[in-house]
C-alpha cells in the first residue's frame, strides 16, 4: 500500500526530478532567466497601461481609476525589486540556488495575487477576468517550477480569489460562473505546469544520456587514437606516430632554424638472443630496453619510437651535437648494467648499435633524410663490429 501511494506521489509531482541536483540547479537559472524577460515585458506594458488611464481615463470606472493606477505602480515597483534581486543573486550565487527558488516563489505568488486583485476590481463594473487567467497561465509557462511548488500556489491563491468574488460582485449567477470557470482553468493550468516541467525534466535527462554517450565515445576515440599511435607490447610510439611527430617538430625547427636530430638504434644479435632464448625472453630484453630509452627521450625533451622488430629511433629537437654524443653515453652506461635473467644460474648483457644525424633543418626539404642519414651511420658502426 506505502509503496503504491509513493508510486501515484511520483506520477503526480514527478518526485524523481527533486532527487537530480543538476536538473534542479538548470532549472531554476532557466526559470531566473525566463523570470527576468518576462517582468521586464509586464513592467513596460504596465507602463502603457498607466500612459492610457491619463489619456484615455473614460475606459476606466471614474471612482476605481486611482485604485487601478495603483495597482500598475505596485506591480511595475515590485517587478523593478525582483528584476534586481534576481540578478543579484544570479551573479552573486552562482551555486546556491536555495535564494533563487526562494524569490521566484515569491514572484510567481505575488504576480497571481495581483491578477487576481486587478480582477476582483473589473468585477465590479464587468464580469470578466482574464487579468487573473493571464496571469494564472503566464506563472504556468514562464517559471518551470515543479508539480508541488505550483499547484500549492494555485489552490492556496484560488482559494482566496474565489471566497473573495462576493465581496465585489453581487450577481449569483456571475459569481458561480466566475467560479466554476476559473477552477476549471486552474485545473487545465496545473496540468499544463507538470506537462511543460516533464517535458524539461525529460528533456535534460535526454540531453544528459547524449552528453554521457559522447564523452563515452570521445574517450574511446582517444583511447583508439593513443592505441593506434603506441607500440602494444613496448609503450613506445610507434612507426605511425614517428610520420606524424617528425614532420611536426621538423617544421617548428625550421620555423625557428633550429637543429634537428635522430639516434637509430638497434640490438645487437637480437635474433639470436631470440633464438637461443625464446620468445618471451625477447620480449623482455626490447621492454628493457624500451623503458631505457624512453626515460633518456623524455629527460631531454625528446620522443622515443619503436622503429620496428629491434629497432628504436630517438628524436630531438633544438639540441646540439654534444649533447647527443652525451645522450648517447648516457644511453651505452645504462644498457652496459642491463641484464636479462634467464634462470637463476644466467644473466645475458645487451649491447646496441646507435647512429645518429644532427642537422640544421632549415637544410632539407624532407625531415625522413635526416632518418636515411641516421641509418647510414648506424650501419657503419655495425660494420665495424
Amino acid at each position: 500500500m506505502k509503496n503504491s501511494l509513493q508510486h501515484y506521489i511520483n506520477i503526480i509531482f514527478l518526485t524523481d526530478s527533486l532527487k537530480n541536483k543538476d536538473f534542479q540547479h538548470m532549472n531554476i537559472r532557466r526559470t531566473s532567466a525566463r523570470g527576468l524577460n518576462l517582468t521586464i515585458f509586464i513592467v513596460i506594458i504596465e507602463i502603457f497601461m498607466i500612459v492610457v488611464s491619463f489619456v484615455a481615463p473614460t475606459i476606466y470606472e471614474l471612482d476605481q481609476i486611482n485604485l487601478y493606477r495603483i495597482h500598475y505602480l505596485t506591480l511595475i515597483f515590485s517587478s523593478l525589486i525582483g528584476i534586481y534581486i534576481l540578478r543579484y543573486f544570479t551573479i552573486k550565487s552562482p551555486t546556491d540556488d536555495k535564494p533563487l527558488y526562494f524569490i521566484t516563489i515569491i514572484v510567481v505568488s505575488f504576480s497571481i495575487l495581483w491578477g487576481g486583485s486587478v480582477t476582483l476590481l473589473d468585477l465590479t463594473h464587468n464580469p470578466q477576468i482574464s487579468v487573473y487567467l493571464t496571469f494564472v497561465l503566464l506563472m504556468a509557462i514562464a517559471p518551470i517550477l515543479a508539480p508541488h511548488i505550483m499547484l500549492p500556489i494555485y489552490i492556496i491563491i484560488h482559494t482566496l480569489f474565489i471566497l473573495a468574488i462576493p465581496y465585489y460582485q453581487s450577481s449569483q449567477e456571475i459569481i458561480f460562473s466566475t467560479r466554476l470557470n476559473s477552477t476549471i482553468f486552474i485545473f487545465f493550468t496545473c496540468v499544463i505546469s507538470r506537462i511543460l516541467y516533464k517535458e524539461s525534466y525529460n528533456g535534460f535527462l535526454k540531453d544528459q544520456l547524449i552528453a554521457s554517450q559522447n564523452k563515452d565515445l570521445i574517450n574511446s576515440n582517444n583511447q583508439l587514437h593513443k592505441i593506434s599511435r603506441q607500440d602494444s607490447l613496448t609503450l613506445l610510439y610507434n612507426r605511425l606516430s614517428l610520420d606524424d611527430i617528425l614532420d611536426k617538430e621538423w617544421h617548428k625547427a625550421v620555423k625557428n632554424n633550429e637543429l634537428i636530430s635522430i639516434l637509430m638504434i638497434d640490438i645487437d644479435s637480437f635474433k639470436v638472443f631470440n633464438d637461443t632464448y625464446g620468445h618471451i625472453k625477447g620480449d623482455e630484453c626490447l621492454i628493457n630496453v624500451s623503458k631505457i630509452l624512453n626515460s633518456v627521450a623524455l629527460k631531454n625533451k625528446g620522443f622515443a619510437f619503436r622503429y620496428g622488430g629491434d629497432e628504436f629511433c630517438l628524436l630531438f629537437r633544438n639540441i646540439s651535437e654534444n649533447d647527443i654524443h652525451s645522450i648517447i653515453r648516457t644511453v651505452t652506461s645504462l644498457i652496459d648494467i642491463l641484464r636479462i635473467d634467464i634462470d637463476a644460474n644466467l644473466q645475458v648483457p645487451v649491447k646496441l648499435s646507435i647512429g645518429f644525424s644532427c642537422e640544421q633543418s632549415i637544410n632539407y626539404t624532407n625531415p625522413w633524410h635526416l632518418i636515411d642519414l641516421a641509418d647510414q651511420h648506424l650501419y657503419k658502426i655495425k660494420s665495424l663490429k
